[in-house]
């Protein structure tokens, strides 16, 4: 099984976190993206856990951009760095006698319930499944919302 895990850019410097996702409502309805503010429960200071016995938890929220955040695909890439939706990635594609390197970005489909890899480099080939068989050696190379990246 795998873990669910969030990354979103921190709104306070722009850094990318990972966690736990918090959504606080603002007064109106989540049905649309940027309605809410959205956190990231910091799991990386172990330090900031306090006993069980005691009855509650001392965790540090940080408030993220609410566009960027992207969940753990449940995959690593062959620098066993986790991806999440809206990394963009570079992979070896083989079907049939085609053999080619291609890039693009990944996006859940809710219609189909799949991880999908929006191609950004090849005009035949412009979406893929992510658990296609045929695409080998991932490797994170940026996210949509880093600007170097895109």
């Amino acid at each position: 099984m795998r873990g669910i895990i969030f990354k979103g850019k921190r709104k306070d410097n722009g850094k990318w976190v990972e966690g736990d996702l918090i959504l606080s409502e603002n007064k109106k309805h989540f049905e649309e993206l940027g309605k809410y503010s959205a956190f990231i429960k910091d799991n990386t200071d172990k330090d900031s856990l306090r006993s069980a016995s005691r009855n509650y938890c001392d965790f540090r929220f940080i408030e993220i951009i609410s566009k960027t955040i992207g969940e753990y695909t449940g995959k690593n890439d062959i620098n066993k760095v986790k991806i999440f939706g809206n990394d963009i990635v570079t992979f070896d594609f083989q079907h049939m006698a085609i053999n080619e390197n291609l890039k693009g970005w990944l996006e859940y489909n809710e219609d189909e319930l799949r991880w999908e890899i929006n191609i950004l480099n090849n005009s035949y080939y412009t979406c893929l499944s992510f658990n296609n068989n045929k695409m080998k050696n991932f490797e994170i190379i940026g996210n949509i919302y880093n600007k170097e990246a895109v």
